[in-house]
């Protein structure tokens, strides 16, 4: 736990140190180009490992020192999954007398980590929406579960007695891959990024960009072996840390209140953050946790912050459990009443190796430490200035290749510091409802992060309705995600996920009742699964968003009929709409 230790008191002094100069925070999301492992191969067989899947995630507090310097703290979590295909002439091997060509491909289990990341920043300004900006990143990943130990990768081809790897007789195999395990351990990563920004509206912004990220070591150090010929081979098979990607992020800004704005809240500012200690029970905290949570913004209930604490879960049978819950989220709601949505991570520690999500086998390895990602949603009510009450949902993707049960509940109770007072609600008043006039040629458009729905994963999404100047009417939405497809067995395989579909909204006002009907098709291969899932998606849900530009929610119902008959699952959508 010392190393745990250390990287939990590097975050927390990060955040002291830029909170109070904090200018944005950013979400990031980069689809991997390339990472294909390093192949040393000296046998006349050809050998490929082509990536399957892989993306790379990030949230960033961002401190601009001046218009063009900038500093930087977060957090960043990642995977990569990848295979390995096999091709040789079949006379090459065993007892030669079979003609043809062998052709063969693997499919391995995924890397997973977290870390911590600071950040440097170069700002060269175009124009008053428009900037270029260059970033240095060092990162401090933490491998936190991999089921990287191929030794079962062994096999022999054409034998007259069959190859059986725990027959000395039969070896050595004819194709052998050897990656010893490497997960659970520190690594030291450097990005560099070069981005192009866009501002949307004085808090909004997008980015896109190249990145390229080195790793001072591969993954794994393993051994390719190759018996073909009557001839023994032997190369290497390095899983690299390193890769190269696109860069889509989306910055919100934060503002300090105009002067006459304070005025007229007739409400003095105390530049005070509010924190609340509280108890979760379940949640993210996964059992007891004990939590601080606090806002980004001084005097306000509402908008981004952050959150970490420590859990605990007794268990006489595998050992006591003791967890940690990071994370960032955003509130909804300035006064009593709030949606809450958030995203972070959640390390668990358990002296035997037992791991909380799954049961292990004798020969299957079993870390101290292992994590799992959470996107949770929920509510927060806040009846008094120093009370805190919460209900909330998880959704836990384990690193397993599964996510955990879609309905993991939690319920939170705790007490609040320094609650900014806000003036008496202005009473309802009867008045002409306000919607938006068209406007020819401005079209409603949003940006959407969507965790489930329309893909059994996360998914970024485009949204654009199909009539000027409205917030209602026929639209559709095209996106691109990381969805898992089941097998027979109801194990989950992830891959490249696209979800199109055709959506009408009714009601021309900030609140609307969405429904939808779309494909999905996921690109995934696996045990049992060999050709694309494509998933026919229903959606019934309510939308909330502006009358001009600002934050939307999503919340909805998505039954699907995809390769294993008709299921059943709901969708939560945070993003931005604009014209």
């Amino acid at each position: 736990m010392s190393k745990l230790k250390f990287v939990v008191l590097v975050l927390m002094l990060l955040i002291a140190q830029v909170v109070r100069g904090q200018r944005s925070l950013e979400f990031r999301f980069t689809p991997k180009i390339s990472q294909k492992p390093e192949i040393e191969n000296p046998s006349p067989a050809k050998i490929t490992a082509p990536l399957k899947i892989a993306y790379d995630l990030g949230v960033t507090y961002t401190h601009m020192l001046n218009q063009k310097w900038g500093i930087g703290a977060g957090i960043t979590l990642g995977s990569t999954v990848y295979g390995m295909d096999f091709s040789a002439p079949s006379a090459a091997f065993g007892t030669k007398q079979d003609k043809g060509e062998i052709a063969t491909g693997y499919y391995f289990d995924p890397y997973k980590y977290q870390g911590l990341t600071a950040r440097g920043l170069r700002n060269f300004v175009l124009n008053e929406l428009t900037s270029v900006r260059i970033l240095a990143e060092p990162s401090l990943m933490y491998y936190s579960y991999s089921e990287d130990n191929f030794d079962w990768l062994k096999t022999g081809y054409n034998r007259a007695v069959p190859f059986d790897p725990d027959n000395p007789a039969t070896l050595p195999a004819d194709l052998l891959v050897d990656i010893p395990r490497t997960g659970h351990r520190l690594d030291l990563y450097i990005a560099a990024s070069l981005g192009l920004e866009r501002r949307l509206s004085p808090t909004s912004s997008l980015v896109f960009g190249v990145r390229k990220s080195f790793g001072l070591k591969p993954i794994g150090a393993g051994i390719l072996q190759v018996q073909m010929n009557d001839k023994l081979y032997t190369g290497k098979f390095n899983t690299r840390a390193g890769f190269f990607g696109v860069d889509l992020a989306y910055k919100y800004s934060f503002q300090k209140t105009p002067e006459s704005v304070k005025q007229l809240k007739q409400v003095p500012a105390t530049g005070k953050y509010q924190r609340i200690v509280y108890g979760e029970f379940l949640g993210t905290g996964i059992g007891l946790s004990l939590n601080y949570d606090m806002r980004l913004q001084p005097d306000r209930k509402d908008g981004f912050g952050f959150r970490a604490g420590l859990g605990y879960i007794p268990d006489e049978y595998e050992g006591n459990w003791t967890l940690l819950p990071l994370g960032v989220n955003y509130v909804l709601g300035q006064r009593k009443h709030g949606f809450e949505m958030g995203l972070g991570v959640t390390f668990i520690h358990n002296t035997s190796g037992a791991n909380f999500f799954t049961e292990l086998y004798d020969d299957e390895p079993r870390p101290k430490i292992t994590s799992a990602e959470i996107f949770n949603v929920g509510y927060r009510y806040q009846p008094s200035p120093k009370l805190m009450l919460r209900a909330t949902n998880s959704f836990m993707y384990t690193g397993m290749g599964a996510f955990y049960p879609p309905i993991f509940l939690g319920l939170s109770a705790g007490y609040s510091f320094n609650t900014p007072k806000l003036p008496a609600a202005v009473p309802k008043q009867k008045a002409e409802k306000i919607v938006d006039k068209p406007l020819p040629g401005k079209y409603r458009k949003a940006i959407f992060v969507e965790g489930g729905g329309n893909v059994y994963g996360l998914s970024a999404n485009f949204d654009m309705r199909l009539r000027p100047g409205r917030n209602d009417g026929p639209g559709f939405r095209a996106g691109v995600g990381y969805g898992a497809v089941l097998n027979e067995d109801d194990d989950a395989y992830f891959g490249l996920a696209i979800p199109l579909s055709y959506n009408y909204i009714f009601r021309n006002e900030r609140s609307g009742i969405e429904t939808g009907l779309g494909l999905t098709p996921t690109f995934a291969t696996g045990n049992g699964i060999s050709n694309p899932s494509l998933a026919v998606i229903a959606n019934l849900g309510y939308r909330l968003q502006p009358l001009r530009e600002g934050l939307i929610v999503r919340a909805n119902w998505s039954p699907a009929l995809d390769n294993r008959g008709f299921r059943s699952g709901v969708g939560f959508s945070l993003g931005y709409s604009f014209r």
